[in-house]
């Protein structure tokens, strides 16, 4: 998800640091002790001016949560929602472009229905509303003309102002609450990923996650070797969980794993085999950090599970094969710090489901809640609780002389970062002596970099928050292993980030990659003239063909954006239906604006398969049996 949030006080820090270059820097070499004393004095005035700033921005109210309810909210909730909805509205006014100004004018709607719903909540509600709203919105006003936040920010300016809690558990959206006649305990929660391609093409990293009581957790196969088993306690982040992950050689078709009676079993199509996989990204089921906007228009917490249950649900009556061999979410997933979003959203998901074959790319907020690391706080994930909570079998998981039998690398422990943020200006001294909050603590890259076959697809996985210095040999070794491998015909490289911000590196957002790869590495730009080569990503919140025929936004899951393309759907890659074509195909589910399919989609899904359905109710985005191949660079078309 997009966010570009900056504090006034970083600001004036930084304008400081560059009022100190244009007077200093020229004698730094004869004055180094000066100017570090220099730059010290300012940092400590840095801090005496957010001080100041936090104090003049307080909005100062009795915000108790022992304090009598309003309705369904205590006071704190009510004041949260009114400040985070006149947040909205505000920005609304501020934002230059389309893209914003739409998610302005959804926020501004839902600030409306909040004033005339306040006689429900009871008096207080209408005494809140009308005693400090005005106040609120004056200082709102004052900070978002000083920096011009995006409407993912109300937030965390509603935080800055001390009216909500910075872990707040704030109002959950009404579809996400589990139904009270709900009395079967959910499936185990299973994870299989694919193996590395190094580990040969019949790897597979089968995993188990559960609540955390200091006890091993029971083996999912007895074929996996004593040192392909790893059973720990999540580290750093999500600690209240455990995984069990094992490394086994799978057999094309079913293969079983215990978790069940009768054993479970999924699936792995044989090596070059017809494929059919699902993608989505951006999924929102909750306003806890961020504004899940069309979360309940959407009904995102059981429509979500519901649209791939679905999917996975099915079988072909004549062989007993599944119609999708894989799914895939990249990025943001769930807007969670804690993990209690993520756990409860896959409570959800059928045993089938679970059993299919899972590939996962972070996003910005699985590093930082609010979206950016400009307004990460220290209880962050930087990636710690991602990694494990997915399992899936990265590059850091080959490397067992520095990790043992853990499948990651944890060699970067978030909470005693030292070294400057990728982010950080190159022409600005590193940020040595200031709040942690601005240091480097992302996960290591090597735990979110993987390439792997599926039938015959290639999958490239990785982060754009890691520098393309840090991650081209790995791009060129998959480049290498793919152009090798006559039994794939189509390759993806999948990820989070659709525009170099919020944390991306310089030009790691997934079409930077994408041109990267072709103009520097030999191997990926011959794959890219004898295969077909073609990318996904997240981040910005619609369903849309990027780049014609090559790059494809899967985002619509919740959030705001797009404009009057905002939609809500799943996207189908098939390479099934027409032997030796790959075909991308939409299902649009939902819009705003009247559209709302899903219970046919789902019925469909579940009776006849997803291919069927997909050419029932789906829109084309790309057959490469009847349409020319647009991946070259000259011919690219973004959105």
């Amino acid at each position: 998800m997009a966010l570009n949030l900056v504090t006034t006080g970083t600001s004036f820090f930084v304008i400081s640091l560059v009022v100190l270059l244009h007077f200093g820097v020229a004698l730094a070499s004869s004055h180094a002790s000066r100017s570090r004393s220099l730059l010290a004095a300012t940092l400590k005035a840095h801090g005496h001016a957010r001080e100041q700033e936090e104090e003049d921005f307080g909005f100062k109210v009795d915000l108790s949560s022992s304090s009598s309810p309003v309705g369904e909210y205590t006071s704190r909730q009510y004041a949260c929602d009114v400040c985070r909805h006149i947040a909205g509205d505000i920005l609304k006014g501020v934002v230059t472009t389309s893209k914003e100004k739409a998610k302005g004018e959804a926020n501004t709607q839902a600030w409306r229905d909040l004033k005339e719903e306040c006689h429900n909540h009871g008096q207080e509600g209408c005494d809140f509303v009308n005693k400090h709203a005005p106040t609120l919105a004056e200082k709102l006003q004052k900070l978002a003309s000083t920096k011009q936040e995006q409407l993912e920010g109300v937030h965390a300016l509603c935080v800055f102002l001390h009216v909500c809690p910075e872990t707040a558990n704030q109002k959950s959206l009404s579809s996400s609450s589990s139904s009270a006649t709900e009395t079967s305990p959910p499936p185990p929660d299973v994870r299989v990923a694919r193996g590395h391609a190094k580990r040969g093409y019949y790897a597979m990293r089968v995993s188990l996650v559960a609540e955390d009581n200091d006890t091993t957790l029971p083996p999912l196969t007895t074929t996996a070797a004593q040192n392909d088993v790893y059973d720990e306690k999540f580290r750093y982040r999500w600690t209240h969980l455990r995984l069990r992950s094992e490394l086994i050689h799978a057999q094309p078709g079913w293969n079983a794993i215990n978790v069940q009676t009768p054993p479970a079993k999924f699936y792995l199509p044989a090596s070059g085999e017809g494929t059919v996989g699902l993608w989505i990204a951006d999924p929102c089921v909750s306003s806890e950090f961020v504004p899940c906007t069309w979360g309940d228009k959407y009904q995102t917490a059981t429509r979500i599970p519901g649209l791939v249950n679905a999917a996975t649900a099915f079988t072909n009556p004549n062989d007993g094969t599944p119609d999708v061999s894989f799914w895939g979410i990249l990025g943001d997933n769930f807007y969670d710090r804690y993990g209690h979003i993520t756990t409860n959203l896959f409570s959800k998901l059928s045993m089938s489901t679970k059993l299919t074959t899972l590939v996962a790319a972070p996003g910005n907020h699985d590093y930082w809640a609010y979206g950016s690391p400009t307004v990460c706080v220290a209880t962050d994930q930087f990636g710690n609780g991602f990694m494990q909570y997915y399992a899936q079998d990265a590059e850091a998981s080959l490397d067992s002389a520095t990790n043992g039998t853990a499948p990651f690398n944890f060699s970067v422990n978030p909470d005693t970062g030292k070294e400057a943020p990728r982010w950080w200006p190159k022409w600005l001294p590193d940020p040595w002596d200031l709040t942690q909050r601005c240091l480097a603590r992302e996960s290591h890259s090597s735990n979110f970099q993987s390439y792997y076959a599926i039938g015959d697809m290639g999958v490239i996985s990785y982060s754009s928050a890691y520098t393309y210095d840090e991650q081209s040999n790995f791009l060129a070794d998959a480049c290498d292993y793919f152009i090798g491998n006559d039994d794939v015909n189509t390759v993806m490289i999948v990820g989070h980030w659709s525009d170099e911000n919020d944390g991306c590196a310089e030009n790691m957002h997934v079409p930077g990659v994408f041109d990267q790869m072709r103009s520097k590495i030999g191997s990926c730009a011959k794959l890219d003239s004898t295969k077909k080569f073609v990318f996904f990503q997240g981040h910005d919140h619609c369903n849309i063909v990027i780049r014609n025929s090559t790059g494809f936004q899967v985002a619509g899951e919740g959030m705001a954006g797009c404009d009057d393309r905002q939609n809500f759907g799943i996207t189908v890659i098939d390479t099934k239906s027409k032997p030796g074509a790959v075909r991308v195909i939409y299902v649009n589910v939902m819009t705003p604006f009247g559209l709302d399919r899903y219970d046919e989609v789902t019925s469909c899904f579940a009776k006849e398969g997803v291919v069927a359905c997909a050419d029932k109710y789906g829109e084309v985005w790309l057959d490469s049996s009847s349409s020319p191949s647009s991946s070259s660079l000259s011919s690219t078309e973004e959105y």
